[in-house]
């Protein structure tokens, strides 16, 4: 695999992790002191924190990758952009998300994530 895969892999994980409800396995996506700025622009700091965010949604709050997701490298930093839909109690959801990550011991670990949502329906 090469560092776009492997960036587009982190990002499957973390869409599947939130669909499963999985707050560990989304939490370890993210580097320690990641910030994550949620679509309610509230701001959560750390990966425990981060993780602590899917106990705030129930079942029913899955979502789906909108098109491709465009990835920006350099060196041991990398850039994603994509878009996420949601469908929820008949009500729909869309974004985009700008992530930042950066190649660890671990991996690629997501450093930043900005979720800018809007109410489609």
């Amino acid at each position: 695999m090469n560092a776009s895969e492997d960036v587009e892999g982190v990002i499957r994980a973390l869409v599947a992790a939130w669909n499963s409800g999985n707050s560990v396995g989304f939490g370890l996506l993210f580097t320690e002191e990641a910030r994550y700025t949620g679509a309610d622009g509230g701001l959560r700091q750390g990966r425990d924190q981060i993780a602590s965010l899917l106990h705030n949604f129930g079942p029913g709050h899955e979502v789906a990758l909108d098109g491709p997701t465009v990835i920006g490298k350099q060196e041991l930093r990398a850039t994603a952009r994509f878009r996420w839909v949601s469908k929820y109690q008949g009500r729909s959801r869309a974004g985009i998300i700008r992530a930042v990550l950066l190649m660890t011991t671990d991996g690629w670990r997501i450093d930043v994530l900005d979720n800018q949502s809007a109410k489609v329906e």
